[in-house]
C-alpha cells in the first residue's frame, strides 16, 4: 500500500507548531519562577514595612509586566524561527539531531539525518522559487522536492523543531519554593505573606492628632534604688520604670479644656484577673498646665484624655508601660578551710560569703538543719546600707547551738534584696527576694557527750574492780561462797581451787583489757585532763606486773593435772594463794585511785558545766544588752542560747546526780543548785520580750549571771577544800591563778555593761544629730577614694589577719559612703563606720611585713582612714554634753573601778604564781592590761565608746590567758598521794577483816540475798 508522503509545506507547518508550543510553555516556566520571586519579595518587604497593600499592588505590576516581557519574547522567538515556511527550514537546517525516532534505511539520496535537514532548506527554496525562480530544470527540482517529501515520510516534527530550555526555569522554580518553605517559619515572613495576600495595611492605625502642645513626665523612682529623677520631654515611645516609681505629668492642651485625665491601663501577666484600669484626675494650675501624678505598678499603657469646652472628649494614642526588672539577688558561700572542716561544739567557725544584688542587699540570715530537718534561722549581719555588693565574714558560734541540733548540719545562707514589692504581682516571700547559696555540710564533735560516755566507762571499770576485789577477797574464806543448804566441800579440795584461781585470773585480764580501752578513749578525749591518763596507766602498769606473776605460776600446772599430780598441785596453790594476797592489796590501794578518779571527773564535770552555764548566761545579758540597745537582729540567738542554757541545766542534773550517788548530798550545796536550777528555769525571757519588757528580761538574766558566779566559786572552793583533797602546790597556784583571772573577768564584763548603759545615753542624743551636706560630700570622696586605693593592694601577700583586716576596712568604707549618701544623713552611724574602718586599717597594717610594698601602701591608707575619722567625728556632740552631774560621776566611779581592776591584774602578772603562767597567757595579761589602761582614760574622758572597744579587748586578752592554762595544764585534781593512798588502805582493811567475820555467821532464813547485796555495797 503506497502511503502519501506529506508535502514540504505541511511539515514546515507542523515544525512551526511544535516550535510555537515550546516557546510558551518556556515562557510560562520563566513567568512562574519570576512570580515566584516577586511574591518572596513581596513578602519579605510586607513584613518588614507591614505595607500588605503596597506589597500586592507590586506584585501585581510586577507579575503584569512579567508577563508580558516574557510572552512578548516568546512571540518575537516564535516569529524568528518560524515566521516563514524559509525560516522554518532554516531553523531545522542549524540544529542537529534525528529526525525519526528508528533508523531510517538508507536512501540513494539522503546519507544522515544532518544532510536531511539542510536538503530540507534547499527543496524549501527550490519549492518557494517557484518556476523561473531558478537556472536549472524545473522538472528537476520538482523531482528534488518529491524525494525530499518522500524523505520526510518518517520524519518527526518534534525532533525537526529545536528543543525548549526548560530545565533552568523548572530548577529555579524548585529552588524559589523551597525557599519560601523556609522563610514562612519566620513569623515576620509569615505575616508580610498574609498581608500581601490580603493586600491589607498592617501598620498600626496612625495615631491621632496629639491633644497636647507639651508634655513632661519626671520619673521618681522609689527610695530602694538610690536612682536620682529622669524627666522625659514629649516622649513618643515606651516608658520605661521601676514598679513603684511615681510619675509626675505637666501637661499643655492645644485646646482649652475642661478637664483632662490620664487613664493606666495593666496588663494581666500572671494575675487571675485583670486589673481594673485606673484613672488619673489633673488640675489646672495658675500658669495654665495641667498636673498630676500616678504610679507605676505594672507593664501595660497609658494615654491622655481632653475634654476640650463644648467638644468631645479626645484621646491620645496609647503609649506602652515597660517595667524594668529587678533580678532576685545573687549569694555565693565560700566553703569552710581544711583546719575548721571538723570543728567541736566549742569552737566558733568562720563563714565567708559574697553576695550582688541590682539595687542592694537588705539582710543575709544563716540558716542551718539538724537531725530533725527543721530549719533554724540566725541573723548573719547587716549589710551597709543600699550596697549591691558585699563581702562578710561571719562568725558562728557552735556552743549556742542546742544539743539535738550537733552532729551533722546542713546549712546555707539567705540574702534578700531591698524590693520593697511595689508592683502588681506581689511578691514570693516578701519582704524583699530571696537567694540562697548552695548547701554546705558541717560535721560537729560532740566532745562534752563524748566525754560523759567516758565518764559513764571509768564507773563501770571502777565497779569492775571492786567486783574483783570482792572475789580475790572470797577466796581468802572459801567457805564464804557457799549456798547455805549446800554440804561443806572440802577445802582442801585441789580441783576446786584450782578452777576458781583460773577463773580469778581470767577476771584479772579482762580487767586490764578495760583499763587498755579507758587509756586509748581518755587519751583522745580533750576534755579530760592529761594527769587523768597518767593514773590510769600506772594502775595498769602495776595490776599488769602482778597478773604477769600470776599467769607464770599458772603455767607450771596446765589445766587438768591436779589430779595426776597432787604434789604439783599443792605447792602451785600455796604460790597462787599468796599471789591472790598481794593482788588484794594492790587492788584496794588501785580500788581508791578509780574511785577517786571517778569524783574528781564528776566534780571536773560539775565545775565545766556551770562554767559553761555561766558562760551561756553572759551571752544572753550581752544579746539582751544589744536587744535594748536597738539591734533587732538578735532574736534567734536569744533562742538559740535559751534552748543551749535548758539542755546544759539538764546536762548538770544528771551529773549531780551521779555525784549524790558517789559521794552523797552533803558534798556540794543542794540547795544552790536547786534554787540556781529553778531561777534558770524560771528565766523566761522569750515569754518577756513577746511582752516588750527587754529591760525586765535584761535584769532577770543579771541576776541570775550573778547566782551562777557565786555558785561555781562555790564549787571550785569545795573542790579545793573537801574531803580527801589534796593538791600539790603547783595544781593549787594554778586553780588560784584561774579564780583570780576569771574574778578579773566576770568584774570586767560588769564594768562593760555599766558602760554600755552609760554609752547608750549619750548615743540617744547624737543619734539625731544630722551631717551637713558638705562635709557628707567631702567624706564621701575620701571613703571612695581609700576602697579604690584598697582594691589595688595585693591582698595575698598579707597575712591571713591582715586580709581580714583589709575586707573589713572595704565594708566599712562602703557603709561610711552608703551613710553619707543617704538623703538625710547622720553623723553618728558614718562616724562609728568610720571609726571601724580605721581600726580595721590599723590591724591591715599590722598584719603587712616589716619592709613590704603593701605596708608602705596601707601606711598612707591608715593615716587618711584617720582623718576620715576625725571629720565624721567633729558634727557628734562633746562627750560630756547632755550628761548630768549622777552620770558623770558614774564615770569617775568606772574609771576608779577599772583602774582597781588594772592593778588586780598586774598583781596577777607580778605575783608568785605568775611563773606557773604559760608566755602566751603572760602576753594576753599585758595585752588585757594594756587595754584596761586605755578603757579608764577613755571612762575619765567620758568617752563610753572607746573605752567598751578597749574593755573589750581586756576581755579577750583575760580570756585567752585563761585558755592558755587550760591548755598547758590539767584540772584541779584531788587523787591522793601514795602516803594517804596507804593510810586509806589500811583503813580498809581493817574493816575488811570485820566483814570477813561477820560474813562467816549464817544468814537468817529468807534473808540471805538481802545479806548478799548488803556486804557488796560495803565492800564498794
Amino acid at each position: 500500500m503506497n502511503v502519501r508522503p506529506p508535502s514540504l509545506l505541511e511539515f514546515l507547518t507542523a515544525v512551526r507548531r511544535v516550535v510555537r508550543r515550546r516557546e510558551l510553555a518556556a515562557a510560562a516556566l520563566h513567568g512562574a519562577a519570576l512570580l515566584m520571586a516577586l511574591a518572596v519579595i513581596a513578602a519579605g518587604l510586607a513584613g518588614w514595612t507591614l505595607r500588605g497593600n503596597l506589597a500586592a499592588a507590586g506584585w501585581l505590576a510586577g507579575a503584569a509586566v512579567t508577563l508580558l516581557a516574557l510572552f512578548g519574547r516568546a512571540w518575537r522567538r516564535i516569529l524568528a524561527l518560524t515566521g516563514t515556511p524559509h525560516r522554518t527550514a532554516l531553523t531545522i537546517a542549524q540544529f542537529r539531531g534525528a529526525l525519526t525516532r528508528r533508523p531510517r534505511e538508507a536512501s540513494p539520496f539522503l546519507r544522515s539525518d544532518g544532510s536531511l535537514r539542510r536538503e530540507i532548506l534547499g527543496a524549501t527554496e527550490l519549492l518557494l522559487a517557484g518556476p523561473g525562480g531558478h537556472l536549472g530544470s524545473q522538472d528537476l527540482a520538482a523531482a528534488y522536492v518529491r524525494q525530499v517529501e518522500w524523505s520526510l515520510a518518517e520524519a518527526r516534527p518534534e525532533l525537526a523543531a529545536p528543543p525548549a530550555n526548560l530545565r533552568v526555569p523548572a530548577l529555579a522554580t524548585a529552588l524559589l519554593a523551597l525557599l519560601g518553605a523556609v522563610l514562612a517559619g519566620y513569623p515576620e515572613f509569615a505575616r508580610g505573606l498574609e498581608l500581601a495576600l490580603a493586600a491589607e495595611d498592617g501598620r498600626p492605625p496612625a495615631p491621632p492628632e496629639p491633644v497636647w502642645s507639651a508634655l513632661s513626665l519626671t520619673l521618681r523612682y522609689p527610695e530602694y534604688s538610690a536612682r536620682v529623677p529622669r524627666q522625659l520631654i514629649n516622649p513618643s515611645g515606651a516608658v520605661r520604670a521601676l514598679a513603684g516609681t511615681e510619675t509626675e505629668v505637666e501637661l499643655e492642651t492645644r485646646k482649652p479644656a475642661s478637664a483632662v485625665h490620664v487613664i493606666l491601663s495593666y496588663d494581666q501577666g500572671p494575675l487571675p484577673e485583670p486589673p481594673a484600669p485606673e484613672r488619673i484626675d489633673l488640675s489646672q494650675e495658675t500658669d495654665g498646665k495641667w498636673r498630676g501624678r500616678f504610679v507605676v505598678r505594672g507593664a501595660g499603657s497609658w494615654h491622655v484624655v481632653v475634654t476640650p469646652e463644648g467638644e468631645e472628649p479626645a484621646r491620645s494614642a496609647p503609649a506602652p508601660l515597660e517595667i524594668e526588672a529587678d533580678e532576685p539577688p545573687e549569694i555565693e558561700l565560700l566553703p569552710l578551710p581544711r583546719s575548721q572542716s571538723a570543728p567541736s561544739e566549742l569552737d566558733s567557725v568562720e563563714l565567708r560569703f559574697k553576695a550582688r544584688d541590682d539595687f542592694g542587699i537588705a539582710s543575709a540570715v544563716l540558716v542551718f538543719e539538724g537531725g530533725d530537718g527543721q530549719p533554724v534561722r540566725l541573723d548573719a549581719g547587716a549589710p551597709p546600707p543600699r550596697a549591691r555588693t558585699w563581702q562578710h565574714r561571719y562568725a558562728w558560734d557552735l556552743s549556742t547551738l542546742p544539743v539535738e541540733d550537733r552532729g551533722r548540719l546542713t546549712y546555707w545562707i539567705e540574702v534578700r534584696d531591698n524590693d520593697p514589692g511595689l508592683g502588681l504581682v506581689p511578691l514570693a516571700d516578701p519582704p524583699g527576694k530571696v537567694a540562697r547559696s548552695a548547701k554546705l555540710t558541717l560535721q560537729i564533735r560532740d566532745q562534752e557527750t563524748e566525754h560523759a560516755e567516758n565518764l559513764a566507762d571509768l564507773a563501770a571499770l571502777r565497779d569492775s574492780a571492786v567486783d574483783l576485789l570482792a572475789r580475790r577477797m572470797l577466796t581468802e574464806e572459801p567457805g564464804l561462797s557457799r549456798a547455805d543448804d549446800q554440804a561443806p566441800a572440802e577445802d582442801g579440795d585441789p580441783a576446786r581451787r584450782m578452777t576458781g584461781m583460773r577463773e580469778l585470773l581470767a577476771a584479772s585480764g579482762g580487767l586490764l583489757s578495760a583499763i587498755s580501752t579507758a587509756i586509748d578513749a581518755l587519751s583522745v578525749d580533750t576534755l579530760a585532763p592529761p594527769r587523768d591518763v597518767a593514773v590510769l596507766v600506772g594502775v595498769h602498769k602495776r595490776l599488769m606486773e602482778l597478773h604477769r606473776r600470776e599467769s607464770a605460776e599458772h603455767e607450771e600446772l596446765p589445766p587438768g593435772a591436779e589430779d595426776e599430780r597432787p604434789d604439783a598441785a599443792a605447792r602451785t596453790l600455796g604460790k597462787l594463794l599468796a599471789t591472790n594476797r598481794l593482788q588484794l592489796t594492790q587492788l584496794e590501794d588501785e580500788v581508791i585511785r578509780l574511785d577517786d578518779l571517778v569524783d574528781n571527773e564528776l566534780l571536773a564535770q560539775i565545775e565545766q558545766l556551770v562554767a559553761r552555764l555561766q558562760t551561756s548566761q553572759q551571752k544572753l545579758v550581752d544579746l539582751l544588752e544589744r536587744l535594748k540597745a536597738g539591734d533587732e537582729s538578735v532574736h534567734g540567738e536569744v533562742d538559740q542560747l535559751q534552748q543551749r542554757i535548758r539542755e546544759d541545766l539538764r546536762r548538770l542534773s544528771e551529773a549531780r546526780a551521779k555525784l549524790d550517788k558517789e559521794l552523797g548530798q552533803e558534798f556540794l550545796n543542794t540547795d544552790a543548785f536547786e534554787a540556781m536550777a529553778e531561777q534558770l528555769r524560771q528565766q523566761d525571757v522569750g515569754e518577756q520580750l513577746r511582752q516588750g519588757n527587754v529591760d525586765g528580761a535584761l535584769d532577770r538574766a543579771r541576776g541570775v549571771l550573778d547566782e551562777l558566779r557565786q555558785l561555781r566559786s562555790g564549787v571550785q572552793d569545795r573542790m579545793a577544800s573537801g574531803p580527801g583533797a589534796a593538791m600539790t602546790p603547783e595544781e593549787r597556784a594554778r586553780m588560784e591563778l584561774m579564780r583570780e583571772i576569771s574574778r578579773i573577768q566576770d568584774e570586767e564584763t560588769g564594768l562593760r555593761g555599766e558602760s554600755r548603759s552609760l554609752h547608750e545615753q549619750w548615743r540617744k542624743q547624737a543619734g539625731t544629730r544630722p551631717l551637713d551636706q558638705a562635709t557628707a560630700q567631702q567624706a564621701a570622696k575620701q571613703a571612695a577614694a581609700i576602697g579604690k586605693a584598697l582594691d589595688g593592694i595585693n591582698d595575698a601577700r598579707l597575712g591571713r589577719d591582715g586580709r581580714r583586716a583589709l575586707e573589713d576596712a572595704r565594708e566599712q568604707l562602703q557603709r561610711v559612703a552608703a551613710e553619707t549618701q543617704a538623703s538625710e544623713p547622720k553623723a553618728l552611724a558614718a562616724a562609728e563606720a568610720a571609726r571601724s574602718a580605721a581600726q580595721a586599717l590599723e590591724r591591715a597594717v599590722a598584719g603587712a611585713g616589716d619592709d613590704s610594698q603593701e605596708r608602705r601602701q596601707l601606711g598612707p591608707l591608715r593615716e587618711r582612714g584617720d582623718a576620715l575619722r576625725k571629720l565624721l567625728e567633729g558634727p557628734l556632740p562633746a562627750p560630756t554634753e547632755g550628761l548630768d552631774e549622777a552620770a558623770q560621776a558614774r564615770f569617775d566611779a568606772l574609771a576608779q573601778k577599772q583602774q582597781g581592776l588594772r592593778a588586780r591584774a598586774g598583781q596577777v602578772l607580778e605575783g608568785p604564781n605568775a611563773r606557773h603562767l604559760p608566755d602566751p597567757g603572760k602576753q594576753a595579761m599585758r595585752g588585757a592590761i594594756s587595754e584596761m589602761e586605755s578603757s579608764s582614760g577613755a571612762l575619765g574622758e567620758r568617752r563610753g565608746g572607746p573605752a567598751i572597744e578597749r574593755q573589750s579587748g581586756a576581755l579577750g586578752g583575760l580570756q585567752r590567758a585563761l585558755d592558755s592554762l587550760r591548755d598547758s595544764s590539767s584540772a584541779p585534781q584531788t587523787t591522793p598521794d601514795p602516803d594517804e593512798v596507804s593510810t586509806e588502805t589500811e583503813r580498809d582493811r581493817s574493816l575488811r577483816d570485820e566483814l570477813m567475820e561477820a560474813m562467816k555467821e549464817r544468814a537468817p532464813e529468807g534473808f540471805r540475798g538481802s545479806v548478799e547485796r548488803y556486804y557488796e555495797e560495803l565492800l564498794r
